[in-house]
């Protein structure tokens, strides 16, 4: 791959202003960094990406200078304005072109309760018990319908990590 260049709103730069993260925490807020986790794959992507040892490595640090942002003022101020398209340009020339309109778990395209699940799953692993991990899971997407919550109140203020 030769570059890949997002076009962005004008209010993105405020949010993505690490082009060079130093830790796990700026690398959450860095589009090259997340353009490399995505071009590499990352198996958890939201999770094992973002770590101060992903920062470190020269895989990533080597897409990062490959990412351009280019900033649309016709877009407007909001941070899925317009058509982000995406542009991804490759060695031998050849160009790949997607535009980017909403987000996977925006309202526009909700995720799923699955991915929900997978994703509250990692957040809490290591944290709670695997056990404690599913039942908070489960009562969490039916907070709605409980007449008590003191059973997740447990859970998440005395965790077990067993």
């Amino acid at each position: 791959m030769q570059s890949v260049e997002v076009q962005i709103s004008s209010t993105f730069p405020d949010i993505i202003r690490y082009p060079e993260p130093t830790n796990g925490d700026e690398a959450k807020f860095s589009l090259p960094h997340s353009v490399a986790a995505a071009l590499l794959r990352e198996k958890n992507f939201l999770f094992d990406a973002f770590t101060d040892e992903k920062v470190k490595d020269p895989r990533f640090k080597e897409q990062w200078g490959k990412v351009k942002a280019i900033v649309r003022p016709e877009f407007g101020t909001g941070i899925m304005e317009g058509n982000n398209p995406i542009t991804i340009k490759l060695k031998d020339g050849a160009e790949y072109k997607k535009v980017c309109n909403t987000a996977h778990g925006d309202a526009a395209d909700p995720l799923t309760n699955d991915e929900v699940v997978q994703r509250y799953m990692q957040c809490v692993q290591g944290i709670l018990a695997d056990e404690d991990a599913a039942r908070s899971a489960k009562l969490t997407l039916a907070l709605d319908r409980l007449h008590n919550i003191s059973e997740l109140m447990r859970i998440l203020t005395f965790p077990s990590t067993r």
